[in-house]
């Protein structure tokens, strides 16, 4: 008998439906790279509130979440936009006043505690931040002794949901990768509810069995809630199909200077547009986008 399977594919508000109040929210990509951007969007469209999120490095998409008023905690090493900021201004506004928290750690210790997850394991050690301040800034991470070395024990952080950029996406949520790779994998192996995938294309499950080596997320680990959505890590670049949009993330930074103009900057590119269509009409249309493509040639 041949197994059936079911195909995953979703509209985007069906996505984010399963993003609840108060989860431990993990993002994919790192600055401005596979970002996902049009998940996030429709997550302050819903109006969630009191997330953490967990990324691998901070940048534009969770700075937009923070200014949103969805995020209370960020479980991150790196919180800028390269060049553009070098601390993200939403974040920077709301950490200092206390609106949100910072569970501050290096790369190694963010491995372990999403490691340590996936693993079931009550903590994980390593020898990342022996001889720094990172435990005093971080009480999470504990300097421990053993049999003569010191180590810091790092607590698991397990991930209710995870927003995941990828390239190609087959109907059953095997995805490929055909630019650069992340923190993607043990973000989606350390996610108890769902793993939701926002995808540049939906291509054949034949395209995928061609050679299932190149599935980075598959099997066990496949995407349980799939979206079709080109253009989707915009302004972020999407590895492969488009550049990240320089003119926009300077319009962001300066927009995130204050609640009241930041207020009006979401007005106008999460809260307008009802359709990714309209939000790529907002932030320039199809010769935005055939200047952004052209600039990965």
């Amino acid at each position: 008998m041949v197994a059936i399977r079911d195909e995953r594919i979703v509209s985007i508000e069906e996505a984010v439906s399963v993003v609840k109040d108060g989860d431990v929210v993990g993002l994919s990509g790192s600055v401005l790279f596979n970002q996902p951007a049009a998940l996030a969007r429709a997550v302050i469209r819903k109006g969630v509130k009191d997330l953490t999120l967990v990324m691998l490095t901070g940048g534009l998409v969770s700075d937009m979440l923070v200014g949103a008023g969805c995020v209370k905690k960020i479980v991150t090493t790196y919180m800028a936009m390269q060049d553009y900021a070098p601390i993200c201004p939403n974040f920077q506004r709301k950490y200092m006043s206390g609106e949100v928290k910072f569970w501050e750690c290096d790369f190694q210790h963010f491995h372990c505690t999403i490691k340590g997850a996936q693993w079931g394991m009550p903590y994980l050690l390593t020898k990342a931040g022996i001889g720094t301040d990172i435990c005093k800034i971080n009480p999470d991470l504990e300097e421990i002794e053993y049999k003569g070395e010191k180590w810091v024990k790092v607590p698991p952080t397990p991930l209710d949901v995870s927003l995941i950029y990828a390239n190609k996406v087959d109907p059953y949520g095997n995805c490929i990768y055909e630019g650069s790779v992340f923190a993607e994998f043990i973000l989606a192996n350390a996610t108890k509810r769902a793993i939701i995938v926002q995808a540049e294309e939906i291509v054949p499950n034949e395209y995928i069995r061609r050679d299932p080596r190149v599935a980075i997320l598959g099997g066990p680990t496949r995407a349980d809630y799939v979206v079709d959505v080109p253009y989707g890590a915009h302004p972020d670049e999407g590895p492969k199909y488009y550049a990240h949009d320089a003119q926009f993330c300077k319009e962001y930074v300066k927009a995130a200077k204050s609640d009241e103009t930041f207020k009006v900057w979401l007005d106008k590119y999460v809260y307008g547009p009802k359709t990714q269509a309209e939000y790529l009409e907002a932030v320039g249309g199809i010769t935005k986008l055939l200047t952004l493509r052209q600039s990965m040639i």
